[in-house]
């Protein structure tokens, strides 16, 4: 991978301060995937937080930033598929399924457990950052921040009153009383409608929270502890996700299972395998962005 291509990633005040020094240290050593992702997070950092360059290429805190900014990404995108696993024991034949065999339990119920605690965690941890930004921001009179902060809670009354308003109008649908909303040669479900409402307003009110998080002067005390916190979330997630993986052979392999479920087996491997994968993916972002939180916060400790 050429070096030119690497440094471009990064701002073009960024370049003409440190480039001389980064190329060095770039064509001291060869690049492989570990170092692009490192230097693709490093310019990240760079463009997120231009005003904290002084004396080294970034600002301990900011990297720290970076990393819990990373960890909540990761968690908006392991969620969805954590508590749809949960949900699925609303189902009666699931919950029998997975009381057939006692593996199949304890591993849902540690499915259940981590995503619960990732939940806590993260909210434990942004409670603080969320408090100290809107403190911020009142004492600086930013209403931008405001309204950024106001923008999720926003997004999820919304979301609740598109729901409520699908309750009432499926019966209707069902009756042929009334049809739901046309986009252009799109006719549009009551799950896509969903879909696309809560996946939406998931992004916009973390890219919103992001936002508050990068223009808000926030202590580095309050961001070890939001760090202390994404550890803790992080690890739960990765306890859900084998708590999955176990679930899931559980159900393919215990005698009965299948049939008691009335599925067949391509389709809940497919079905599996789709929150599998999704699980891990996000839960693989927050582990690194754990790592590198902690690997620069023990550096700075030295």
């Amino acid at each position: 991978m050429k070096v030119e291509w690497l440094l471009r990633l990064y701002p073009r005040a960024w370049r003409g301060r440190y480039e001389d020094e980064f190329r060095a240290l770039l064509e001291q050593h060869h690049v492989t995937v570990v170092t692009f992702l490192d230097v693709l997070l490093g310019a990240l950092d760079a463009h997120l937080f231009p005003q904290l360059e002084a004396g080294r290429i970034l600002n301990m805190t900011a990297r720290i930033r970076t990393a819990v900014i990373m960890v909540l990404w990761g968690w908006v995108g392991f969620y969805p598929a954590g508590h749809h696993v949960y949900s699925l024991m609303f189902s009666s034949p699931f919950m029998a399924a997975t009381q057939m065999n006692p593996a199949t339990a304890i591993a849902y119920t540690f499915v259940v457990v981590g995503v619960m605690v990732s939940f806590l965690a993260v909210a434990a941890g942004g409670i603080p950052v969320a408090w100290s930004a809107l403190a911020s921001a009142i004492k600086g009179r930013r209403i931008g921040i405001l309204i950024l902060a106001a923008l999720p809670i926003l997004l999820m009354l919304a979301a609740w009153e598109v729901t409520a308003w699908l309750v009432r109008i499926l019966p209707l649908v069902g009756r042929g009383q009334a049809t739901l909303p046309e986009i252009g040669p799109i006719r549009l479900t009551a799950a896509g409608i969903l879909g696309l409402l809560w996946t939406g307003g998931a992004l916009a009110g973390t890219f919103a929270i992001t936002l508050v998080t990068v223009k808000s002067s926030i202590g580095e005390r309050i961001f070890r502890w939001t760090l202390n916190c994404a550890v803790a979330a992080t690890l739960a997630m990765v306890v859900a996700l084998g708590a999955t993986l176990l679930w899931g052979l559980g159900l393919r392999y215990v005698p009965g299972a299948l049939r008691s479920l009335n599925v067949s087996e391509a389709n809940l491997v497919a079905a599996w395998t789709r929150v599998v994968v999704q699980m891990g993916l996000f839960a693989g972002l927050s582990v690194w962005g754990v790592v590198r939180g902690l690997r620069e916060g023990s550096r700075h400790a030295a």
